[in-house]
């Protein structure tokens, strides 16, 4: 059989088929081919259960400020309340190294942090630690921005 013919027979054996499924056309659900059951996998690891603490009685985080560049910082509040919020982190600071809260900026996971942020709603409640890293902005970047703001307006 040549090419040729081949293709004029299958052509025609496809010209007596419907080319069109009809709207009322059910397929018997019995006749599908088996499927397994999905199982999904198993996690890496179980899901902490939460603590129950005595009433009256919180949980307490120990928070490490670090600068990565000049001035150098390496400063860790121990026993920090989960309601302790950024703006007392950089007091915290301040009081330490008396550089001003307005050129400190914190970041946790390389993610700046606002100042009305508190702790509880930053690190998760399974860690008992907290890394936070310090960027000190300069006098003149600081200077350069008021600038900005004053031209503009």
């Amino acid at each position: 059989m040549t090419e040729l013919s081949f293709a004029k027979q299958f052509l025609t054996t496809l010209d007596t088929k419907p080319t069109k499924i009809p709207a009322d056309h059910v397929e018997d659900p019995r006749n599908y081919p088996a499927h397994s059951a999905y199982i999904l996998p198993k996690m890496p690891k179980p899901l902490a259960k939460k603590q129950k603490l005595a009433p009256g009685s919180e949980r307490s985080l120990d928070i490490t400020l670090k600068s990565l560049r000049n001035p150098p910082l390496d400063i860790t509040l121990s026993s920090q309340s989960p309601s302790t919020s950024i703006l007392d982190l950089k007091t915290a600071i301040t009081s330490q190294t008396s550089i001003p809260i307005s050129t400190l900026r914190l970041l946790y996971k390389k993610k700046p942090v606002s100042d009305s942020k508190v702790l509880k709603d930053i690190v998760s409640e399974e860690e008992h630690k907290a890394e936070f890293s310090v960027m000190v902005l300069g006098v003149r970047r600081l200077s350069k921005r008021v600038r900005k703001r004053s031209f503009h307006r």
